[in-house]
């Protein structure tokens, strides 16, 4: 038991080791396994926390498009878009640029109107 849990860890002690051939497959079955689980909890943790980053970026661009229809930015919209900055945990200049983006297109599409 001391043997597995050394090697699915991967922490790897060498105080106990496989003799036999059979036992040394095993062992590298055994440490192949601690490996890629390491790597797909890893992954899926990963994965989760992009689809969070990517999903708060969509909510606040979408309240922003919403705030900024006239495409202007007041003191009072500048607020809100700061007060929603910090609930969806963006970076300042994250932030900016995304109200940049949503400025800029405001801009190409009253031109071609």
């Amino acid at each position: 038991m001391w043997w597995s849990i050394v090697t699915i860890t991967t922490v790897g002690y060498g105080d106990v080791t496989p003799l036999s051939p059979w036992g040394k497959v095993i062992g590298a079955f055994t440490a192949l396994s601690g490996i890629f689980t390491a790597a797909l909890l890893t992954g899926i943790v990963a994965s989760a926390f992009a689809a969070r980053v990517r999903t708060h970026e969509l909510e606040f661009t979408t309240e922003v498009e919403e705030l900024l229809k006239d495409g202007h930015i007041d003191a009072k919209e500048q607020r809100t878009i700061e007060h929603l900055r910090h609930e969806y945990n963006l970076t300042e200049d994250h932030a900016r640029a995304i109200v940049r983006q949503i400025l800029e297109e405001k801009s190409l599409m009253a031109r071609r109107d």
